[in-house]
């Protein structure tokens, strides 16, 4: 009959426990990370929102009404036929901001002046009225900053005229007032055609399909990274998904299929005037990035269970290994007992304080006894022969002294620490901080910086202040 080794059998055992354990922590595993990816990747969209549109809401918002109150407050105190006195108030924010053009329209008799960028600071200035090929007072901006008595920002178009022509442009305007009536209207023209620079600090390899774009208040795109797609025309998925969420709630998350077919997810955020800043992403990349973690994982559990199994092998082999000595001691014995054999079996030598040298030493002191027994014996003519004494059995199925930790589950759980920590290097350390410097921002202090910045969006914080 063959005999098995011991060892194998208790690695064995031992493997199939492991392997059934591991089955049920990485079950488990994957379903955590998956939530847990899903939540981080949800938070990244989210940071990038809150990032675009701050930088968006500063320039076509805060600072926008900031100038054309400016220059409001100063041409209300100003004679109307002050052309050049008008003319120098406007080309002064011209230069400081590089605006395009600021042009203002008076309510009464529709005289209109204009004021363009140019390179160098200008010094002599026009006496006279720009003369328009139309009433300005009929235009778009006028008629909406007149009727909402307010700021207002228009939908986004190509210039067809001028020196922008060809660029995507959008006009703020608002109403201006002397002794307390309306006077007119101030605009000025903002080019947001580079405003796809600014989100190319929010590419990341984990978000490969991430978009930053701009929807106007009618649901076009104006700002995207795809070109062909705005001021098309053409309503696509992620517009009629996104404006039919916004036209419900202010914030939130639509879902839709993007023009390949692929499910995506969008974060948006409507802002002030109208416009809707948006953020999306491929679902496909939040499950790659679970299923890549998970692969991960499971590739470090395999090597490590074969280490395991290898190393749990040959401890198990080295401490069973006194049992082949007691078998081979035992059975000389026997033969001894049994008159098999006249020479005495030797004594066996285990040298361990464990349950093998307690059976070793009490077979070699049972081995003495019968050489002394079988001595007498034959020194005693017809003395009974001595019946063997009983051996002592000792537990068979060895406890492993070593009673190791389970490796594998330990090495689990330094990896989801290892993920977590990317968040920050996304976002940051402080978002309070961020939050402050935010706020700073918004009253144009940009002073403030986040001190040892090393996240995504502490870093992009940082640049946006530069």
């Amino acid at each position: 009959m063959k005999v098995k080794s011991l060892a194998l059998k208790i690695s064995g055992l031992i493997i199939v426990a492991f392997v059934v354990m591991m089955s049920v922590s990485i079950f488990f595993n994957y379903r955590g990370t998956a939530e847990n990816t899903n939540k981080l990747f949800s938070t990244i969209q989210e940071s990038i929102l809150e990032a675009s549109y701050t930088t968006i809401n500063i320039t076509m918002n805060i600072e926008a009404k900031q100038h054309l109150e400016f220059i409001g407050n100063a041409i209300s105190r100003l004679d109307k036929n002050d052309i050049v006195a008008q003319r120098e108030v406007m080309s002064h924010i011209v230069e400081a901001v590089k605006y395009p053009d600021i042009f203002i329209v008076y309510e009464e008799d529709g005289s209109y002046l204009d004021e363009s960028y140019q390179k160098e600071p200008k010094v002599n200035f026009s006496a006279v009225w720009d003369t328009p090929q139309m009433d300005m007072r009929t235009r778009p901006w006028y008629q909406a900053a007149k009727k909402a008595n307010g700021f207002v920002v228009s939908d986004a178009y190509i210039s067809q005229v001028g020196s922008l022509k060809g660029k995507q442009v959008a006009t703020v305007s608002m109403p201006f007032y002397k002794n307390g009536k309306m006077a007119g209207v101030i605009g000025a023209d903002i080019v947001i055609g580079n405003f796809q620079e600014r989100f190319k600090n929010f590419s990341t390899e984990v978000f490969p399909s991430l978009s930053v774009f701009i929807m106007d208040k009618q649901g076009e795109i104006i700002s995207h990274k795809q070109a062909e797609l705005v001021l098309d025309n053409k309503k696509i998925a992620s517009e009629v998904a996104v404006s039919n969420m916004a036209s419900k709630q202010p914030i939130g998350i639509a879902s839709y299929q993007n023009v390949k077919g692929a499910e995506s997810v969008a974060h948006y955020r409507v802002m002030p005037f109208g416009w809707i800043m948006v953020v999306s992403a491929n679902v496909a990349d939040y499950k790659a990035a679970v299923n890549a973690a998970a692969i991960r994982d499971s590739l470090i559990n395999i090597a490590l269970l074969i280490v395991g199994v290898l190393v749990l092998f040959f401890i198990i082999k080295v401490f069973i290994n006194p049992i082949t000595s007691i078998q081979k001691g035992l059975e000389a014995l026997f033969a001894y007992i049994n008159h098999e054999t006249q020479e005495a079996p030797k004594p066996i030598h285990i040298t361990s304080n464990d349950e093998f040298g307690v059976m070793a030493k009490a077979i070699n002191e049972n081995v003495e006894k019968t050489k002394e027994g079988l001595q007498k014996d034959e020194n005693t003519i017809k003395q009974a022969a001595q019946t063997a004494q009983k051996v002592e059995n000792g537990d068979l199925t060895t406890r492993i002294l070593e009673n190791p930790h389970n490796p594998q589950l330990v090495e689990l759980r330094e990896v989801l620490n290892k993920m977590l920590d990317a968040l920050q290097s996304r976002v940051g350390s402080n978002m309070n901080i961020i939050h402050d410097v935010f706020e700073s921002y918004k009253m144009l202090d940009f002073t403030k910086q986040i001190p040892n910045a090393s996240g995504n969006v502490e870093v992009t914080t940082n640049i946006l202040g530069e």
